[in-house]
């Protein structure tokens, strides 16, 4: 009966020891406060959220096709999902140890006397069961499992964050690929009209009416279009390999993009934003949660020098075949550290300098998301105008070229006004593509500082 009562005591007191144990330290904890900037620096009254899935405004149903592809087959997104996985074990691990521990042993011996030479074996049994739990006095076990839901969060920021890079570098890569093979064809459209008007010349300077000089000049025009054809179509190959190898292509190659970028969507964003989306960042996020981790730790390191309780049950019987072997055993330990030699005090100074640490670099990681969203901001709003300027240069020189070949057909002007002009509109072309590619290349550098991409 004695056993019983004892039992029954035993696990009353530890119910109430559970009841009245801490709460994990991170529970109460408030957020850090983000010091953004005034909201007059980042936001007016038409200023726009970037979308979450900002790359279906471009309008290419092969850039989604390339996007799926480069999520499934990528090795980087493939290591952040493996730990991540491995994050949510660790969860799993931390939350067992909230569970009393019970094993049982079983076991069987025979025994002989050699002093007795008729004597025969005698067998004998034994089987034990036995369960341990620790008091969570100081809420360390509650602060385990709250660091590893954290860490189980970071890892899940840290592959939001992959994909938002690996998304940003297909779509960046996509937008070159582009400009390529428009600069291409562009070379290849300019290197006909030359050879063209070098033809023009050559029938021209046969009847006398210009000279050698002046073929010459339209002869080298020529040339040098086409030694940039030349460059430029090894460009091209190098950015197919780029964008196969983004999208996990064993060939290392793509068919040939059917957009332009006159036919991609050029999505409106106002120049200032709201300056809370900078609290969408991966990066400020997985910057708090150190944080919060590092003041754990500093819990953690403070409780290690206080008293720890533990209980422990057993079941035994030294013969199993015996009815009347079995035997019942309680204990209780009470431990704590008296003198360690000021280990567990450079511990908790140790944790301590983390966490200012990971203040700091919680401020830091602030200051630089300001920074390079404030220079995201200037970027687009400069290749905006660079864009509307480019357009009207082009505009512009195609007149002039109407112009001086009108001119130089009538003979009003000679020939180096018209070979100016082609050789001005033929830069203006460039210029142009290369306008429309660094808009929306700032404009992805844009979303990618500003904006959150969610997974499926």
């Amino acid at each position: 009966m004695m056993p019983l009562i004892r039992l029954t005591s035993l696990a009353l007191v530890a119910a109430s020891t559970l009841l009245v144990s801490c709460s994990s330290p991170l529970s109460n904890l408030e957020p850090e406060p983000v010091d953004l900037p005034p909201q007059e620096w980042f936001n007016q009254s038409d200023a726009v959220t970037p979308a979450a899935d900002w790359w279906r405004q471009l309008g290419s149903d092969e850039l989604m096709g390339w996007l799926d592809a480069a999520m499934q087959g990528n090795p980087d997104v493939q290591i952040a999902v493996e730990r991540l996985t491995s994050a949510n074990a660790s969860l799993r691990q931390s939350k067992a140890d909230s569970w009393p521990s019970l094993s049982a042993r079983a076991g069987a011996s025979q025994r002989r006397n050699l002093d007795e030479s008729d004597a025969g074996f005698a067998n004998s049994s034994s089987l034990s069961f036995s369960a341990g739990y620790e008091i969570d006095l100081w809420a360390r076990r509650a602060t385990d499992i709250d660091s590893a839901e954290l860490a189980l969060e970071s890892q899940r920021l840290a592959l939001r964050s992959v994909e938002m890079t690996l998304t940003g570098q297909v779509v960046q890569q996509y937008i070159a690929l582009i400009a390529a093979q428009e600069s291409l064809r562009l070379a290849n459209s300019n290197l006909a009209a030359s050879k063209e008007l070098e033809r023009i010349m050559q029938v021209k300077f046969e009847a006398g009416v210009v000279s050698g000089v002046e073929l010459a000049q339209q002869r080298n025009t020529t040339l040098s279009l086409l030694s940039r054809l030349a460059g430029l179509e090894v460009s091209l190959a190098n950015q197919k390999r780029a964008l196969a190898f983004l999208v996990g292509s064993h060939q290392l190659s793509v068919p040939e993009v059917v957009m332009t970028l006159d036919e991609l969507t050029l999505p409106s964003v106002a120049d200032i934003q709201p300056a809370q989306l900078l609290t969408q960042r991966p990066d400020i996020q997985q910057a708090a949660i150190a944080l919060w981790q590092s003041h754990a730790s500093v819990w953690q390191a403070e409780t290690s020098r206080w008293p720890s309780l533990s209980l422990s049950a057993g079941l035994s019987a030294s013969d199993v075949l015996s009815p009347t072997g079995w035997a019942l055993s309680f204990g209780e330990s009470l431990a704590m550290p008296l003198i360690d030699g000021g280990k567990i005090r450079a511990q908790i100074a140790q944790a301590e300098s983390a966490e200012r640490v990971a203040r700091i670099e919680y401020r830091t990681t602030v200051s630089a998301a300001m920074v390079e969203a404030l220079d995201a901001l200037s970027e687009l709003d400069y290749q905006v105008h660079e864009l509307a300027n480019s357009e009207a240069v082009l505009d512009n020189n195609r007149r002039l070229l109407s112009l001086a070949q009108i001119r130089f057909d009538s003979g009003d002007t000679d020939f180096t006004n018209l070979l100016s002009a082609q050789r001005t509109f033929f830069t203006a072309q460039d210029a142009m593509i290369s306008a429309r590619q660094s808009y929306l290349l700032a404009l992805v550098s844009l979303y990618l500082t500003l904006g959150d991409i969610p997974r499926a």
